[in-house]
């Protein structure tokens, strides 16, 4: 009888304790699995922008919000809640160096830095916020600056790999090509996921024409990034200087292969064509790039120069004019669309002494292209009235007579 009750309070218990650790699951949060870092940052704004629009008081909200606005490049979006979370908790050091952060990816680096300095002066003193001075120092040339705050972050943090790569950055603008090498490399080895501390230790090779090094940093670097668009382009940029266009040519299709639309590449495609003297190639790379940015004037000068090589001086006086039209300064454009305009003149017997350069000022309407005749460029032959013949007389014709 004793036993049947144990057994049976023995059961009672274990449901309840089953039921309750079923009550507790059920009342957290389910984490939220998701494929990629971006939709992690998206799905914690939404659950931000809840919490805001329901308490909007607090400022750690909109700080927080501002640093994945930040990871999205919506840096207007970033600042304004930064603003926010400073309004809310004024003078507090970690919201100064967030902001300093946003200010100095719009390329404000001089009021980065102030604002950087602010987030020490507030006590928040972090080795990425002696990092973060280090950089701005450098962007600003203060060299001493720079060494001094890379000291505090390394004495802190002494295996921090983006210490040792501002450390390199400060060395090469020291012009220790060698120093900079050496502390690139501590850099990778510590954050071997830093694809632009590989390009840099490839760049400082180059520079001590250690071309077989360089070449290696940017072959070691496809096993962290594969086929990266800025690792590509890099050996183009190798396979060019060194002379080999046929490897850059072929590296430059495979961008182009899963980037057609990529600026650079287009650019570099048009130059190692014309390179080759293949015109008929690089007008149609320069059509692509047209295609995308019709109001560029750099483009349509360079078009321009491609038709003129070919013999289409019509057509590359249309060009110039329209790359003069869009950037009335353009003094490549004038000078050429002058002498273009001369040779032509002198071909038809117009009777051009000098080169007129076209008056920037006066930039002529474009409407609708139709087709006219330039009566400054067609040599009108006027009929004259008939004339009375008049005969001069040999008289040694007639002595003998």
């Amino acid at each position: 009888m004793h036993i049947k009750i144990y057994l049976f309070s023995f059961l009672f218990f274990v449901i309840a304790l089953g039921c309750s650790s079923d009550d507790r699951q059920n009342s957290k949060i389910p984490p939220n699995f998701v494929d990629s870092p971006n939709k992690r940052n998206q799905v914690a704004l939404e659950f931000l922008s809840t919490a805001i629009r329901s308490n909007p008081a607090v400022p750690e909200n909109y700080f927080k919000r501002a640093l994945i606005y930040l990871k999205f490049s919506k840096t207007n979006l970033a600042l304004e809640d930064i603003d926010e979370a400073l309004n809310l908790k004024p003078n507090f050091g970690k919201y100064f160096y967030a902001k300093s952060l946003i200010v100095k990816e719009m390329k404000n680096f001089k009021s980065a830095y102030l604002l950087a300095l602010q987030s020490e002066k507030f006590e928040f003193k972090t080795p990425e916020l002696y990092i973060l001075l280090a950089e701005l120092s450098l962007q600003n040339d203060d060299l001493k600056k720079t060494d001094s705050y890379l000291a505090k972050s390394l004495q802190e943090t002494p295996y921090n790999g983006d210490a040792y790569f501002f450390k390199s950055l400060f060395e090469a603008k020291k012009t220790d090509t060698l120093a900079a090498i050496e502390f690139m490399k501590k850099s990778i080895e510590l954050k071997p996921r830093n694809l632009i501390a590989h390009l840099n230790i490839s760049k400082f090779y180059n520079q001590i024409s250690n071309f077989e090094e360089s070449k290696l940093a940017l072959i070691k670097a496809k096993k962290y990034f594969g086929d990266d668009i800025n690792l590509s382009k890099s050996l183009v940029e190798f396979f060019e200087k060194r002379g080999y266009l046929d490897s850059a040519f072929a590296v430059n299709e495979n961008i182009l292969v899963k980037y057609p639309n990529d600026i650079q590449s287009l650019a570099k495609g048009v130059y190692i064509y014309s390179k080759w003297r293949n015109y008929f190639k690089s007008i149609e790379y320069c059509t692509r790039l047209i295609e995308i940015d019709p109001k560029n004037a750099d483009y349509l000068y360079l078009m321009g120069t491609l038709n003129e090589g070919i013999g289409r001086r019509l057509l590359a006086e249309e060009n110039y004019d329209a790359a003069i039209n869009l950037k009335p300064g353009f003094v490549s454009a004038i000078e050429r669309l002058a002498n273009l305009r001369y040779s032509i003149n002198q071909e038809l017997g117009i009777g051009t002494t000098t080169k007129s350069l076209p008056k920037t000022d006066e930039i002529p309407v474009y409407e609708e292209v139709k087709k006219r005749l330039d009566t400054n460029r067609i040599k009108v032959n006027v009929i004259a009235p008939k004339a009375k013949i008049k005969i001069k007389l040999d008289s040694n014709r007639f002595k003998n007579n």
